[in-house]
């Protein structure tokens, strides 16, 4: 079968009056280079008027939602998107860019979009025409097979209410078997809802701070987790075991490891809650369920990383703090997400940080792996990432970096993001640590810049 490009899939969908439409990609840079190409097609473009309804549409929105118009009207895609109707919406851009597209799209402005699977779910903005032109995705494992609930949830924004009779999802297809394939997978029924809650350090701590234990085990009690448990064990077998992967890194090693949280290994939620209460203890934060002065500090910090925090500040790395930057940079190490694209360098504190940051990461991870769904990383260019944009002089100076490097602003927003809320976290204890809350303060200063002010 011939292989379609964006032109013409966009121009037999607009031929036969099936626009607006969402096209759904296998990558980020396929939507992103979808996009691109349907510049090179000159006979393509809107016209005038319509370019200029655009132009002006964008500037409102903008003003509607603060959106940074100087930011937006000068992004790579503004273009294309203005000239054209057409626009990627992924995680690799920022958050206001999508916010922009969802509005124009929704409002009938936009041919098309070119999307991944990810905005199946929990974005609201539905269109005449779903195409899906791949069954594969690439995820943080690699590139892995759609899921019929995802299969689902695509094709599930076909059709606007109130403006369409009827939604269409079509399937642009490479081979009969990819065909065959999508029969399989549209035939087949959603996965079981299965429950990802678990009592974690956080939480534990939180509660502690003001109840006691008994008001733990009503909570785990009365989570989704338990009421599953509940229905397996009467003999009803619709929950399945929550299969995850992760991926364990000490140092420059990688390896991926599938596993499953203790609670889906026999263990009742109530266990699986004594089993982390454990962990907090052997790390000197809990003693017979009560808080010590290191479960304290663990209690101000609402984080999923609150125990690598803690471990942190209790540790001689604070010993290298003497500004805004060393502390963010400190912290900006921390990330959960090993396959982010980043700027590739060493951030600006000393280079025995790294290697004892390893060490204290890898006992954390070690203790808790399979009490906790996820797995933290230290990651040298994250931090370096950070440290670069807090010592930008403007926006322009740190995008013009970001693009000569290839590196999606998406990522670099949610690694500014996650560091931000870590220091907004360590302001909290400016009566246990004043001067780390001090430079924490600071170092939001320095990263709640646009256009990542609204990441927030």
């Amino acid at each position: 079968m011939q292989k379609l490009t964006a032109v013409d899939i966009i121009a037999h969908l607009e031929g036969n009056d099936l626009v607006p439409a969402i096209i759904f990609r296998s990558s980020r840079r396929q939507c992103d280079l979808d996009c691109f190409a349907t510049a090179q097609a000159a006979y393509f473009r809107l016209g005038h008027r319509k370019e200029d309804a655009i132009r002006q549409r964008v500037k409102q929105i903008c003003e509607e939602f603060n959106l940074p118009y100087d930011i937006l009207s000068s992004y790579r895609f503004t273009e294309v998107l203005v000239k054209y109707g057409v626009a990627p919406h992924h995680a690799g851009h920022l958050s206001s860019w999508r916010i922009l597209i969802e509005k124009l799209m929704s409002e009938g402005f936009l041919r098309a979009i070119f999307a991944t699977s990810t905005v199946s779910a929990g974005v609201d903005f539905p269109a005449r025409t779903v195409v899906i032109t791949s069954l594969k995705k690439k995820g943080h494992f690699g590139v892995n097979y759609i899921t019929p609930t995802e299969l689902h949830q695509m094709s599930g924004r076909a059709g606007r209410r109130g403006k369409d009779k009827v939604g269409f999802c079509l399937f642009a297809v490479e081979s009969i078997h990819d065909l065959e394939i999508y029969k399989k997978l549209v035939n087949s029924p959603p996965e079981p809802l299965v429950s990802w809650f678990y009592p974690s350090p956080s939480t534990i701590l939180s509660t502690l701070k003001y109840r006691d234990i008994q008001i733990l085990q009503q909570l785990v009690q009365k989570s989704f987790g338990a009421f599953l448990k509940a229905c397996k064990a009467k003999g009803d077998n619709s929950s399945e075991t929550i299969k995850a992967k992760t991926s364990q890194r000490w140092g420059q090693k990688k390896t991926l490891k599938s596993y499953k949280l203790k609670t889906q290994q026999g263990e009742s939620e109530l266990e699986r809650l004594a089993l982390v209460i454990r962990k907090l203890e052997e790390f000197g934060f809990l003693a017979e369920t009560f808080l010590t002065e290191k479960g304290k500090i663990g209690a101000e910090i609402n984080s999923s990383y609150v125990v690598e925090i803690v471990e942190i500040l209790s540790s001689d790395l604070t010993l290298i703090v003497d500004s805004p930057l060393s502390l963010l940079s400190l912290f900006g190490f921390l990330s959960s997400d090993y396959d982010r694209n980043l700027l590739n360098g060493y951030p600006p504190v000393p280079k025995q940080v790294y290697p004892k940051l390893n060490i204290l990461v890898k006992r954390v991870n070690s203790a808790f792996i399979g009490l906790r769904p996820f797995v933290t990383f230290v990651d040298k260019n994250a931090s370096y990432t950070v440290s670069q944009w807090a010592q930008a002089k403007s926006w322009s100076e740190f995008a013009k970096i970001l693009d000569k490097k290839s590196v999606a602003i998406g990522d670099v927003a949610r690694q500014i993001s996650q560091t931000i809320d870590i220091m907004n976290q360590l302001t909290k204890l400016e009566k246990i640590m004043p001067d780390i809350a001090y430079f924490a303060e600071e170092s939001k200063k320095m990263l709640l810049r646009h256009p990542f002010s609204e990441v927030v």
